[in-house]
């Protein structure tokens, strides 16, 4: 992993977490979404940019390929069946990163705050209902409001 990607962690870290995490390798599948509500405020309240934002999920994406890969041959990525408590974290930074469907806005962030403390045993429920309101985004819209806020150029 580049020092660059590391530093963007430790900065958030740093900056906005400030709890059992010292730095990237304290972030595990079984703390992640732990890790991530403070990252989801700071991005809600503006403090970090939509670049940064959607920059956090792929640097935790290629650490976590870097770290678990093996542990996960199929994929070189944890997977957690909808049922594992883990699952909420790993989904929750492929919606961040998956910038070509969602486009993630601040408005958008009280529903996956909610996702992210998702009790123990409702996790499947918990799927279910981010699914049904990421369902609602039409792509076309999402680009262009996208669009509209500057988070990307125009094509």
């Amino acid at each position: 992993m580049y020092k660059e990607q590391i530093n963007l962690i430790n900065y958030i870290i740093h900056n906005y977490i400030r709890t059992e995490f010292k730095d990237i390798d304290d972030i595990k599948p079984d703390n992640l979404s732990f890790f991530l509500i403070p990252v989801f405020k700071a991005y809600e309240n503006g403090n970090i940019n939509y670049i940064t934002f959607t920059n956090i999920s792929e640097v935790l994406k290629v650490y976590f390929i870097e770290k678990y890969g093996e542990d996960y041959p199929n994929s070189n990525y944890p997977e957690f069946n909808d049922s594992d408590p883990r699952s909420i974290g790993i989904a929750a930074i492929e919606y961040m990163n998956d910038v070509g469907v969602y486009f993630m806005f601040p408005e958008d962030i009280p529903q996956f705050i909610n996702f992210l403390n998702t009790s123990p045993g409702n996790e499947e429920e918990a799927h279910k209902i981010i699914n049904k309101y990421t369902e609602k985004f039409v792509y076309s819209e999402r680009l262009e409001e996208a669009r509209n806020r500057g988070y990307i150029g125009s094509s």
